[in-house]
């Protein structure tokens, strides 16, 4: 029965649903309910929810690799400043241990030596005056007696500390990236060391910055004793290179006064690195010349010197020249301190340093090791006719593993001229291929005092006629051959005092 009725009903349903109604009834069509909304039914009944599981596409943070293209900070260095190129030396350029040079005049206020002699803040002309009234003596008054170095003594050392303390009349700066159109100022440097020794005139100081040039330089016109014209490297590295040219010297004057070159390199120039002809006043101060003489003629010097009167050479180094390292010929009253030759080898005659036909020269503290013939020569010089060389020191001075001799002291094999007056203290050859110290060629008046003549193939070599020598307190001892080589030619010879074995 219910099942009957439950069918009734469906058939009506239906029915009312297509719109048709039972035949003979009376009754207004069924309008269906409106149907609720469609509610998406649990699809496992009563059963409780179950949580669904996370994206699959959605890996946890944790699996996740850091891209390989993002390194990690600590890896990637800080960012660094290109430096200027001027800073970079090309490398064939080995650093040296007598490169550092003395840079910029120094401010007095920074304590050390001064050059104010009056006290009155201003190194200038009223100081070097001072220094003037007092050259040649000793004192104790320090700058106010003239003494700028602090040494107790009163000479060149101290003119040329003056000199590169002194007030400039103008001062002009040489940048490698400067231009010779520019005005030659600080802010406008001018390119080239050439541009800047064509200008300069008395009393100005060039500044030049760090860097290679490569056009040699020719100084036009003269300093003065109170007003010098100064060529001052700007920091360390400052390089005049030759190795592009194939003519010329590299740093050169004539018939020119008080120049003052102070802390360059001058290197690989076709024939001289620094070349001065009557040049009167010359300070070179930490100034390099190395591997000079391409053109290998037997007068390519690394520094030359002819006729150059009252010159200061202090710290200068002179290496891998093809002929001498340093060449001073008819020049007078010149000091050469702390200077060093080395490795001048370019031919058999190559000496460190070669002096000829010079008066009032004094050498103090310098060396000279491995030259292809002398270590230090003093002596005379065939082409030079008239001209006596006399009144040389060598003080504190060693000559080492060279191929001839380490010390020699000559006149010539003629009778043109004489070498007398030479003085010889303290110091010390050893390890040469010849003598110890040669003295021949008529040379006379020789002093060798309280030297050390050691290890070479002989001590002493005196012979062709040398007459007037004197050797006191002298260590001459280990020579291979024999300690004394004295020729029956060789008058007036004193020894004593000495250790000979």
């Amino acid at each position: 029965m219910i099942r009957r009725y439950c069918r009734c009903w469906v058939v009506v349903g239906l029915l009312a649903i297509a719109g048709c109604r039972p035949e003979g009834d009376p009754s207004p069509p069924v309008t269906p309910p409106e149907e609720p909304p469609v509610v998406d039914p649990d699809p496992i009944g009563d059963s409780p929810p179950i949580d669904e599981p996370p994206p699959i596409d959605e890996p946890d943070p944790i699996d996740v690799p850091p891209p390989i293209d993002e390194p990690d900070p600590i890896d990637v260095p800080p960012p660094v400043d290109d430096p200027p190129p001027v800073d970079e030396p090309p490398p064939i350029d080995e650093p040296d241990p007598n490169d550092g040079p003395i840079v910029e005049p120094a401010d007095p206020a920074a304590g050390g030596p001064t050059a104010d002699a009056n006290g009155d803040g201003v190194v200038d002309t009223a100081d070097y005056q001072v220094w003037a009234s007092h050259q040649g003596t000793a004192t104790s008054a320090g700058p106010a007696g003239g003494d700028f170095n602090g040494d107790a003594t009163v000479d060149r050392l101290d003119y040329a500390e003056w000199s590169r303390r002194r007030v400039a009349k103008r001062t002009w700066y040489v940048a490698t990236d400067g231009s010779d159109g520019n005005p030659g100022s600080e802010q406008a440097p001018w390119l080239t060391i050439r541009r800047a020794a064509s200008l300069a005139d008395a009393g100005d100081r060039v500044v030049i910055r760090p860097g290679v040039y490569t056009t040699p330089a020719n100084v036009k016109h003269s300093g003065t004793a109170e007003a010098p014209i100064a060529f001052v490297a700007g920091g360390p590295g400052v390089i005049l290179d030759g190795s592009r040219d194939n003519s010329n010297e590299g740093f050169s004057a004539q018939e020119k006064r008080h120049l003052h070159l102070e802390g360059l390199t001058v290197r690989g120039w076709f024939r001289e690195g620094i070349a001065m002809y009557d040049v009167d006043g010359l300070v070179l101060i930490d100034v390099t010349v190395k591997d000079c003489g391409i053109r290998r003629h037997k007068w390519d010097h690394g520094v030359s010197l002819e006729r150059c009167d009252k010159f200061t050479l202090y710290r200068v180094t002179a290496t891998h020249n093809y002929a001498n390292g340093i060449y001073v010929v008819d020049s007078d009253d010149g000091l050469l301190r702390q200077c060093t030759a080395d490795e001048n080898d370019g031919t058999d005659g190559s000496d460190g340093i070669l002096i000829q036909n010079a008066r009032d020269i004094r050498l103090v503290a310098c060396s000279a090791a491995r030259n292809g013939e002398d270590g230090i020569d003093l002596g005379g010089f065939e082409e030079h006719v008239g001209r006596d060389s006399y009144n040389v020191a060598m003080i504190d001075c060693t000559a080492s593993d060279n191929r001839d001799d380490g010390f020699a002291v000559s006149g010539t094999n003629g009778t043109q001229f004489k070498t007398h007056d030479v003085t010889v203290r303290g110091c010390t050859s050893r390890g040469n291929g010849g003598a110890g110290i040669q003295v021949y060629q008529r040379a006379s008046q020789v002093s060798l005092e309280k030297c050390r003549f050691v290890s070479n193939l002989r001590g002493l070599n005196f012979h062709s006629s040398a007459h007037d020598i004197a050797v006191v307190g002298c260590v001459i001892r280990d020579n291979r051959a024999e300690n004394l080589s004295i020729d029956s030619s060789v008058k007036n010879l004193t020894m004593k005092d000495n250790v000979v074995d």
